[in-house]
């Protein structure tokens, strides 16, 4: 889970050589934080609205969904700031939560964690950039990126979509594996209630997985990598 309007995705950023930058150095070196001239800049940003927002959306999805920990992800030790602010908020929104677990992990020992002892691990939550990295280490050691379905969630509307997003190098190819953005329709159908229904798609993915011989080129290692519609329309049929 991580935050997407905030972090370095509020596209604070200064060209190396604008006005703007130019500016924004000479008063930072006016405070007594000089940077080299020249320098490009982006900002990070988190305030403590924004941050309790999501927290409070992750750990009610936590435990919405049954599950038994959450891990508030950080590096505050260099950013004791932005990092620091949001890890203070995550521990008193996880004051409210007494029936989830709770623990904290530095962004880089989570990428280790993810890698080598995932099983540990159950619902991680963090500012953006470190979700879009991390989001991408667990989909490496799950399988690929191939099958990793995503869901951005807003205080109104929620969209469903594969992380890889659309793809456009494998376009028209029927190479593109289907599975992600299939997965993503049974977050979709989670979102609305239709468990029962999601429960048959996720099911029928681990069926068409763990059989092996209708696997896109990402996957495939027993049996001849298939096409797209060939994955979609097996999928189809362990659906019936």
């Amino acid at each position: 889970m991580r935050e997407t309007t905030e972090d370095f995705y509020a596209g604070a950023a200064f060209a190396a050589g604008s006005a703007d930058a130019d500016e924004l150095l000479r008063w930072l070196s006016g405070k007594g934080r000089p940077l080299p001239p020249g320098s490009a800049v982006n900002i990070k940003a988190t305030s403590e609205p924004g941050a309790r927002r999501m927290l409070e959306a992750s750990f009610g999805y936590a435990r919405r969904h049954g599950r038994r920990r959450v891990t508030v992800v950080h590096k505050t030790a260099v950013l004791r700031c932005t990092d620091g602010l949001f890890r203070a908020v995550a521990r008193d929104v996880a004051a409210g939560y007494p029936d989830l677990e709770f623990d904290e992990l530095a962004v880089d020992l989570a990428a280790a964690r993810i890698a080598q002892r995932p099983s540990e691990l159950d619902v991680l939550v963090m500012p953006g950039q470190y979700g879009d990295i991390l989001s991408d280490v667990a989909a490496a050691v799950t399988g690929g990126i191939g099958i990793a379905p995503g869901a951005t969630y807003g205080q109104e509307i929620a969209i469903f979509e594969a992380v890889h997003g659309t793809a456009p190098h494998l376009a028209g190819q029927d190479r593109a594996n289907p599975v992600a953005v299939i997965l993503s329709g049974a977050l979709l159908l989670r979102h609305i209630g239709q468990h029962e229904a999601a429960s048959r798609v996720e099911l029928a993915v681990a069926d068409l997985t763990r059989d092996g011989r209708f696997l896109t080129y990402d996957l495939a290692s027993r049996h001849p990598a298939v096409g797209t519609e060939a994955a979609a329309e097996e999928l189809l049929r362990l659906l019936r």
